[in-house]
């Protein structure tokens, strides 16, 4: 199962300098606001103070996510 998190980058949080957007390709600096997806395998819901992006890579800005999260 996929879903979708909403989150506000932070220093540390961009992996290089700079982290793109999965469907327009606007590049992401801190404090943007973003939507990471995650995607659980097994088991239950993970705790969300331990959530990173990191399993699948996917980050979007918001104006992407209205038209594909509708």
């Amino acid at each position: 199962m996929k879903f979708w998190i909403e989150a506000i980058l932070e220093d540390g949080d961009v992996i290089g300098t700079y982290k793109k957007c999965g469907e327009c390709l606007k590049v992401l600096d801190v404090p943007d606001h973003v939507f990471c997806e995650f995607e659980l395998r097994q088991g239950g819901m993970p705790n969300p103070a331990e959530l990173h992006p990191e399993p699948t890579g996917r980050i979007i800005c918001p104006d992407c996510s209205v038209r594909t999260l509708i």
